[in-house]
């Protein structure tokens, strides 16, 4: 997370293949593409529960890469999954059919399998779990996939 991700970009795009950024960032998101595109990076929008999808329904459809951040306050590992994360996911989808749509934060086993999206994260679920590997052996266990 970074308001200037200019400069992150610049430093990491010979390590990394895909660049996501929030659309609160304290640049224009045209000159962002503009630089992810110039290191051919593939490029993808993070929203958050708190915003107005539908104020920025003309951004969504631009981009193929969503990451939902499912949680009240980014920034922060083991915060509860916010239901209201359900909602944004069908109106993204809607929005924008052709997306690949993560959702990160708040991931877990009671949840997974109600989400309609492609790709999860699911850090602290995982890196809190008293047995790691059972547990990953879990999620890719369930019909999420």
């Amino acid at each position: 997370m970074s308001k200037v991700p200019s400069k992150w970009i610049k430093q990491i795009y010979n390590k990394v293949d895909i660049v996501y950024f929030h659309i609160n960032i304290d640049e224009n998101i045209s000159d962002i593409v503009k630089l992810c595109k110039k290191f051919n990076l593939i490029i993808g929008l993070v929203i958050t529960t708190k915003d107005d999808l539908e104020s920025i329904k003309k951004l969504i459809v631009k981009f193929n890469r969503i990451l939902l951040l499912a949680i009240d306050t980014p920034g922060f590992s083991g915060q509860k999954f916010n239901n209201k994360a359900f909602e944004h996911i069908k109106e993204i989808n809607k929005i924008n059919k052709k997306t690949i749509l993560c959702v990160d934060g708040g991931v877990n086993l009671s949840n997974i399998k109600q989400l309609n999206c492609e790709e999860v994260v699911t850090g602290s679920f995982i890196l809190n779990s008293s047995k790691p590997k059972n547990d990953l052996i879990k999620l890719f266990n369930t019909e999420f996939f």
